[in-house]
């Protein structure tokens, strides 16, 4: 830019010197004649400086159809860009609503599995409830019965494809409930069949217990999505909700309250904490 601007100053000078020489000085010194005159003895010099004007006007035009050539092409470069971005936007938009559309007609079916899963943990919760009731009261046969009772209890199954559906095409906060209920279920129906009463550890039954409601409460959070559309929400499940769950379990048969049990005070205070 500053090269332009200074070779234009250098042309404007040397233009303005040759106009005072040629035409303004002899035109002042000797009027017409001295100018035709001056014209004559420097013809030669003037068709050299005709033609090297000739030859700047030539290149500044040529300079001027290059630039707006190139200020088209980038004109259509930039109207391709943007072109190419809608398209993008639009064919983006299409597989989100279409993507959609597929969430939509995939979680119609999650209620069903979620019910499936939820049911299951509300027994395995009722059989670990009598059987802690059992332990308690040292009633060996019942613990055997109530043990052996939710061992046998048959793992849901035909919700994982439904799950798949659902963690693929949902939102990431939306997975990752999914699969944490998913992950969560396969570890503890894994500890639920590892139960023996004749190796029960010191705490086992109390951290079982109080780990079945907590899931139950996961598997609840999930439910508004599933039935409505709507964000999950995870609400913050305090003390309180766990002891009144437990003690509904069995209708109140079994009732359980803060400091029956250390232990299940124990775990109920840290899945208050991490909730």
């Amino acid at each position: 830019m500053y090269t332009n601007k200074w070779l234009k100053g250098c042309g404007s000078i040397l233009g303005a010197v040759y106009i005072c020489s040629m035409v303004i000085h002899p035109l002042y010194i000797g009027g017409f004649n001295t100018l035709m005159e001056t014209w004559n003895e420097w013809q030669t010099f003037n068709a050299g400086m005709i033609a090297i004007l000739a030859a700047v006007i030539s290149g500044y035009i040529a300079l001027k159809l290059d630039k707006s050539a190139r200020q088209r092409e980038a004109v259509n470069i930039n109207a391709s860009r943007q072109n190419e971005k809608r398209k993008l936007r639009a064919e983006k938009k299409a597989i989100d609503e279409q993507r959609h559309r597929e969430l939509i007609a995939a979680s119609a079916f999650l209620p069903a599995s979620l019910i499936l899963i939820n049911d299951y943990v509300d027994d395995v919760s009722k059989k670990l409830l009598r059987s802690y009731a059992a332990n308690k009261t040292n009633n060996d046969m019942d613990l055997r019965r109530y043990i052996d009772e939710v061992k046998g209890l048959s793992v849901p199954d035909g919700y994982q494809g439904v799950f798949k559906e659902c963690i693929t095409l949902a939102t990431p906060d939306v997975s990752e409930h999914l699969v944490y209920i998913l992950v969560h279920l396969q570890v503890f129906s894994s500890r639920i069949e590892s139960l023996n009463p004749n190796h029960l550890g010191y705490s086992y039954l109390e951290e079982m217990l109080v780990d079945s409601i907590r899931f139950q409460m996961k598997i609840d959070s999930l439910f508004d999505f599933a039935r409505k559309g709507l964000a999950v929400k995870e609400l913050h499940r305090d003390v309180e909700s766990y002891y009144s769950r437990i003690s509904r379990l069995l209708n109140y048969h079994v009732e359980i309250n803060r400091g029956d049990s250390e232990l299940i005070d124990k775990f109920v205070d840290r899945a208050a904490k991490r909730d």
